[in-house]
């Protein structure tokens, strides 16, 4: 009897002898935890907000000059200073925007001149912040751009290049550059070129810096250039000719180390 009853075995301590084994991740957590979350970043900065911060600085400190240089001019508030503007700039601005001026500006300068004034305040606020960097450079570039064809090249077109080169930096850190929006860059970019190129006035090397389509055609070309130098460097065929070009010389350096 004894015996019987020591061969027994109490339930709880089977229970105590089970194991819980935690499950296998499943296929979906496994697709999540591999998915990086750079895919999907949205191009608004987040924790990229001391990308090439010396850049964004200098163009801080231009957009919250041109802005603080309107709020203390009375001239500006009542539009005067805007129809002077566009009256000076008739003979520079490119024939196009010059009906586009008469039309849209020219009827509202003090609205005009206002919302002008706030936006560049803003872009000067979120670029030195580093809040909102995505729309605060686009909406920095479109404003140079609108300038630059207005026939104010400088300092528009040095702005513009920088802004390109920060919102490239920002797009590639964050992977909001996609194959399908990099053509649509490439595409956008060359057709801005090719469409402004009839309006070139002169090529003299002493003249080009104050031509606005001459600036806006080599900003374009070299905004298409890079994105389809990075388009095909990212390619399969792009990494296949990366490595049989890198291939041989790590042969060479070795060979020379031994």
């Amino acid at each position: 009897m004894s015996t019987l009853l020591s061969r027994t075995r109490d339930p709880r301590s089977e229970a105590t002898d089970i194991t819980v084994s935690s499950p296998a991740p499943t296929a979906d957590r496994t697709a999540s935890a591999r998915r990086s979350p750079a895919v999907t970043a949205p191009l608004d900065g987040g924790t990229d907000r001391f990308v090439l911060f010396p850049v964004r600085a200098f163009l801080a400190f231009g957009w919250l000059r041109a802005g603080v240089e309107k709020v203390i001019d009375g001239a500006w508030w009542t539009g005067a200073k805007l129809d002077t503007f566009l009256s000076d700039q008739s003979g520079a601005m490119l024939p196009f925007m010059e009906p586009l001026t008469n039309s849209l500006v020219a009827p509202a300068p003090f609205i005009t001149a206002a919302l002008v004034l706030v936006v560049e305040l803003a872009i000067g606020v979120l670029l030195l912040t580093g809040r909102r960097l995505g729309p605060a450079l686009l909406t920095a570039s479109a404003l140079n751009v609108i300038f630059v064809l207005m026939g104010v090249v400088t300092p528009s077109a040095f702005y513009l290049v920088m802004q390109l080169t920060l919102l490239l930096a920002l797009g590639a850190r964050t992977g909001w550059f996609n194959a399908r929006r990099r053509l649509a860059v490439i595409g956008g970019a060359t057709l801005v070129a090719i469409g402004l190129a009839p309006f070139i006035a002169t090529i003299h090397p002493a003249e080009v810096i104050h031509d606005p389509a001459i600036m806006l055609v080599t900003v374009g070309a070299l905004a298409a250039a890079t994105q389809g130098f990075t388009l095909l460097a990212t390619s399969p065929l792009g990494h296949q000719w990366l490595r049989q070009a890198v291939r041989p010389q790590v042969g060479r350096s070795a060979a020379q180390g031994r």
